[in-house]
């Protein structure tokens, strides 16, 4: 879900620090702005120090990413990949990239090999998804959140944006089930959503 993940496996105590800074809050910093800032730093540090570490460049393009540094984040995703080509979250980061950039064709290219490699993460079916929904491709969404759901059945964003799919193609009877299903689900936050899909049901 244009998302960034956490890097099962052994780690550092320098990619620790990137990761936590990663993570802090932004209440807890000076600003997003610092905080993404210091991550770079840390994982620059970290390269210097063994530049063969795939999870410390997939940290850094995140920080790169959230910053709207996109070819850059794009340079570490990539060096990521080359030092482990079965890097999943490595792919799906670059989708996210690709995505925002507007390359969308690439976007696919890396969920598919992110898919291929790890074939039972919901979310990277739910982005593809979304990207189809973008695309107008709306049978590939549809059939994308189906199989997000089917892995993750407690999915309420892939229940959404399956009803959304559903609603705009004028399949009526499947986005009505969808959205009861999301509400059944929905975080009380959620209230536009919410209310979207009340609203459907409704009329």
């Amino acid at each position: 879900m244009l998302k960034s993940r956490l890097v099962a496996g052994n780690i550092s105590t320098l990619l620790l620090v990137c990761l936590l800074l990663l993570f802090v809050p932004s209440s807890v910093s000076a600003g997003p702005q610092n905080q993404y800032d210091q991550v770079i730093a840390n994982c620059n540090q970290a390269i210097a120090a063994n530049p063969h570490d795939a999870r410390v460049y997939l940290k850094r393009g995140i920080a790169y990413f959230h910053k709207g540094q996109y070819d850059l984040a794009l340079n570490d995703y990539n060096q990521a990949i080359a030092i482990n080509p079965q890097f999943t979250n490595a792919y799906v980061d670059r989708g996210n990239s690709y995505y925002r950039l507007g390359q969308y064709e690439r976007a696919i290219a890396d969920y598919n090999q992110a898919i291929t490699i790890n074939p039972s993460d919901a979310e990277i079916y739910y982005d593809r998804g979304l990207l189809y929904s973008l695309l107008k491709q709306y049978d590939q969404a549809i059939e994308d959140y189906n199989r997000a759901i089917a892995i993750n059945p407690q999915f309420a964003s892939a229940y959404y944006n399956k009803a959304w799919t559903c609603e705009t193609i004028g399949r009526t009877q499947e986005a009505i089930g969808a959205y009861q299903k999301f509400l059944t689900l929905a975080s009380p936050q959620d209230t536009k959503r919410i209310e979207h899909a009340k609203q459907y049901i409704d009329k």
